[in-house]
């Protein structure tokens, strides 16, 4: 268990956190999530003991393993990945090579063999070839020196050294950064094999939800706990929300509606008693007023129309596409219509963005047709978009540039609903993190979209609420988007094309993003690593191509239809119950109101304290048959929808 108690931490001038206590045990896995710059790296830091909290203490026993993953990455030295991850074992490793060297030493001996035993240092070959495939590093690539490799693939093997030593507690800072759809599948299933605890800093909600068991929100200086993943914890903290403005506004009316009384008849001497009476309850109600509550702050903005364009902006026709020495992908065939929201997906390396860098004319086609619709005004992001700020203008400058120096209004307004408001708007590009850098790339992009968005993992560095605006946005814009993003929500909030890229071809997959993640783990055969298998119940589309049978839509039987018959019935039953229920609730409430405003309770404070606690009782009582409604009425929608 690890355990933080009355933790604080400041970073510059910004409190971060104050007086945290936690306990984080072993057998659960937590998400850790919460806007950009509230402290989530921060805090894994301080956990892993390689920076050190304000005050407080995190407290771990002496032999409670713990292992960290960053987001930045460590030096790895001159090795190949399989020597990289046995590196931890090499002094058990060099003893199984040698064990009579260390005979003479009985005790040396036999706690080499508890080692050797616990670690099941034989099988760390095998089990260290696996996790490398698993990550998408497979056999030709592991004899390779790690700095040879990219970025991404450097990360990779990082994790599967951490993920081979197998601590009892494991902190994860962005696993997925850089993972392709089937190596986030492998990963998901390993994490949920794994005995240890978990927390996990992650922009991938539909990658937390599968993984996590707790959430954790830092929100207001504070770290709220949950028990479930992110999507319920997200539900719970909007219903906590409308319940508790809802009581500030009950109380508030109370308050307000006292206070007329004291203002009106406090100078009375027949209603001084009245009046001191409520101003006792005033006092009461003022200290059940809970505080008020600043919330994080959301993009908000919308995306203006597309400009007209011809009804085929993309036309490619036995196209050949990659570089002067290699090919990425031939014999494309690919037709994109006006507004269509396509998501190209499929593994790294397979040419995503190779075929955004095409259509965006950023490299030229090395053979085949590539036609280009009427009126076609293309606005591509590409990964590298953030190199091409400049560091040394403002945000204010660098939006002057594109909207023009006489509209000073308009770009405050705009840099505002990116989340730049203040003196911030003179802060240097140079000095801003990776998710203000995004926000600012997509509100330039986004001044004047054209017709036609080319997106190439726009949702790297920016936090999980403005994913969800971005998506929305996008959702909602009338032009063209074709998009190669990891984030499955992302995905499937914009796209109604699916167009997958692997093994050196390209094809329109006939469902869902849902059901191609399914095809995917359908893939998945025996062991974690033995690689990547198509699954053999498959179809062809219609380019004689394998795919994923898509599910029977055919109309409920005759004993279905009868079972939802029945089931309406009920559900109907009970909306009436429930109903007369609500309707004894409001003539119980209006009696109470009643009793409230009458004179002869208006002196004593004690019984108007609780007349009012039986009154936010009762209302109580009402929101939840008003939900039970609620809830029996979808039910019912769903029931006439599948008729």
């Amino acid at each position: 268990m690890i355990q933080i108690t009355n933790l604080s931490k400041r970073f510059s001038e910004k409190l971060l956190y104050e007086n945290v206590n936690l306990s984080l045990l072993a057998g659960n896995r937590y998400a850790l999530v919460g806007n950009n710059g509230t402290g989530k790296t921060i805090f894994l830091r301080i956990i892993s003991g390689i920076e050190q909290a304000d005050n407080g203490n995190v407290s771990v026993s002496s032999s409670f393993k713990i292992g960290y993953l960053p987001q930045e990455q460590e030096e790895t030295g001159d090795f190949t990945p399989i020597e990289y991850m046995l590196e931890p074992f090499k002094e058990m490793l060099e003893f199984l090579a040698n064990p009579q060297a260390h005979a003479e030493d009985l005790d040396k001996y036999s706690e080499m063999l508890d080692k050797i035993h616990i670690h099941d240092v034989y099988t760390l070959n095998s089990r260290a070839a696996a996790i490398l495939a698993g990550l998408g590093i497979h056999t030709e690539m592991q004899t390779k020196n790690i700095r040879e490799f990219s970025g991404g693939y450097r990360m990779r093997v990082l994790l599967a050294r951490l993920l081979l030593l197998s601590p009892d507690f494991l902190l994860l800072d962005e696993p997925t950064n850089h993972l392709d759809m089937d190596t986030v599948i492998w990963l998901e299933n390993f994490l949920s094999k794994f005995n240890g605890g978990l927390l996990i800093i992650s922009h991938d909600r539909a990658f937390l939800d599968r993984i996590c068991t707790h959430t954790l929100e830092i929100s207001g200086k504070q770290v709220i706990e949950y028990k479930g993943n992110v999507s319920k914890y997200r539900q719970w903290r909007v219903s906590q929300e409308e319940t508790e403005e809802k009581r500030a506004k009950n109380l508030q009316e109370q308050i307000d509606r006292n206070e007329r009384f004291v203002e009106r008849f406090k100078s009375k001497a027949t209603k001084a008693s009245q009046a001191q009476s409520r101003i006792k309850l005033l006092e009461k109600l003022r200290e059940e007023l809970p505080e008020q509550r600043i919330y994080d702050a959301k993009l908000s903005f919308k995306i203006p129309p597309a400009t007209p364009c011809g009804s085929v902006p993309f036309r490619c026709e036995n196209l050949s596409i990659g570089y002067e020495n290699k090919t990425v992908l031939k014999d494309v065939d690919l037709t994109i219509t006006k507004g269509q929201k396509v998501a190209i997906i499929g593994p790294n390396g397979a040419g995503k963005s190779t075929l955004l860098k095409t259509l965006a004319s950023a490299i030229k086609p090395l053979d085949g047709k590539f036609l280009i619709g009427h009126n076609a005004q293309i606005r591509y992001f590409s990964q590298y978009r953030l190199d091409m700020l400049d560091p040394s203008k403002t945000l204010y400058e660098t939006v002057v540039e594109v909207l023009g120096e006489n509209r000073p209004t308009e770009v405050r307004r705009l840099l505002g609903s990116f989340l730049f408001s203040g003196n911030e708007v003179q802060k240097l590009v140079g000095v801003c993190s990776g998710g203000e850098k995004s926000r600012l790339s997509l509100l330039l992009m986004l001044i004047n979209p054209g017709n036609i968005i080319l997106l190439d993992e726009p949702t790297n560095h920016l936090d999980m609420p403005s994913i969800e605006s971005v998506a929305a946005a996008l959702a909602e814009y009338d032009g063209t988007i074709i998009l190669v993003s990891h984030d499955e929500n992302f995905v499937s909030t914009i796209s109604d094309r699916i167009i997958e890229v692997r093994d050196g071809f390209l094809r329109d997959f006939p469902g869902t993003l849902a059901q191609y993640r399914e095809y995917i783990e359908k893939g998945w055969i025996g062991n974690a690593g033995a690689g990547f298998a198509r699954p053999t119940d498959k179809i062809s589309d219609n380019l004689g191509r394998q795919t994923l049978p898509l599910q029977d839509t055919k109309n409920l039987d005759k004993e279905e239809r009868i079972k939802n018959r029945e089931d309406k019935k009920k559900i109907v039953r009970k909306i009436d119950s429930v109903e007369k229920q609500i309707a004894e609730q409001e003539k119980k409430l209006a009696q109470k109101q009643q009793e409230l405003d009458e004179a002869s309770f208006a002196n004593n404070a004690k019984n108007l304290l609780e007349i009012q606690k039986e009154i936010d009782k009762l209302k109580s009582e009402e929101e939840t048959l008003m939900e039970e409604w609620q809830e029996f009425q979808m039910k019912l929608e769903e029931i006439d929808e599948e008729k």
